[in-house]
């Protein structure tokens, strides 16, 4: 039987530990016991925080990616969704989407969708953005 839980809801959970460090948060949760972990997971799932997380977890490693190769993946697809022609290297283009191959394409969608990639003929390093909406 549950004992009166530490938190009453996941929500309840993050409400103290959003601003906690995320070695911080599973020092929390490590040692919280095993029925109230058990409780946590399930009012995670119930909840449906888990595309909050991911999405998360997406928007670190467009960071991630900015911050070692300079390109903005956000700024190149807002640019190409206001009809401006952007060219990038395509080696960059291959790393996002080894990258972003890892996350469901549920939580990936507002970067890539309509998102066109077409080689250039005349320079096999790069390649043009388009949008290029499906139909």
């Amino acid at each position: 039987m549950l004992k009166k839980p530490v938190f009453d809801s996941f929500t309840e959970y993050w409400y103290y530990a959003r601003y906690l460090s995320v070695g911080q948060r599973k020092i929390i949760f490590k040692n919280l016991p095993p029925e109230q972990k058990d409780f946590l997971d399930n009012s995670f799932l119930k909840e449906e925080w888990s595309d909050l997380f991911y999405r998360n977890d997406v928007n670190e490693k467009i960071d991630e990616l900015k911050e070692l190769y300079g390109y903005d993946i956000l700024d190149i697809r807002n640019r190409v969704l206001k009809g401006k022609s952007v060219y990038i290297p395509i080696k960059f283009w291959q790393v996002v989407e080894e990258e972003l191959e890892q996350f469901k394409s549920e939580v990936t969608n507002f970067i890539v969708e309509g998102i066109k990639i077409i080689p250039c003929s005349n320079n096999k390093e790069v390649c043009l953005v388009v949008y290029a909406p499906e139909d």
